[in-house]
């Protein structure tokens, strides 16, 4: 008798968004290498600020993304991708650190065009965080060090 030991790997890092949605636009999610997750799964951008990226049970062969679980501040989504064979994977993103003062979430796509921020779109779901130097004042990105000047009569 023959016993093939199967074990499953983890990645947990801290990584930008953006890093986390080149790996949603992969062509080959739905059946995908543990090599080629850690590849893409690699930070090569900068970003205002990063999320910790967590994922168990990833195989060597025959992955599948089932779904992503997303908490920004204090909302949480999960978004649904494959559905069929494979290893089921599920990645948890977790930037419930972010400053809402820094950041805006949309659920529609035609939203994720902010000045002085950077935005990433995930399904139809949009997350905009405000740049270094700058902060949210109604739905827009702006100098976090105004001076205001008026004068009271």
């Amino acid at each position: 008798m023959i016993i093939h030991e199967s074990s499953s790997s983890s990645i947990n890092r801290d990584l930008c968004l953006e890093t986390v949605k080149r790996f949603i636009d992969y062509d080959w999610k739905c059946n995908f290498r543990l090599s080629n997750a850690k590849d893409i799964l690699q930070d090569v951008t900068t970003c205002p600020k990063k999320c910790n990226f967590l994922t168990n049970d990833l195989y060597n062969y025959g992955n599948s993304l089932e779904k992503i679980h997303l908490t920004i501040g204090s909302k949480r989504d999960i978004f649904y991708f494959c559905s069929g064979l494979g290893y089921k994977a599920n990645f948890s993103i977790d930037c419930s650190s972010w400053n809402a003062k820094e950041y805006i979430i949309w659920d529609y796509a035609h939203a994720c065009f902010v000045e002085d921020a950077q935005c990433v779109l995930i399904n139809k779901y949009c997350v905009c965080h405000c740049m270094p130097g700058y902060i949210l004042m109604e739905e827009k990105c702006l100098k976090s060090k105004i001076v205001l000047t008026c004068s009271i009569e």
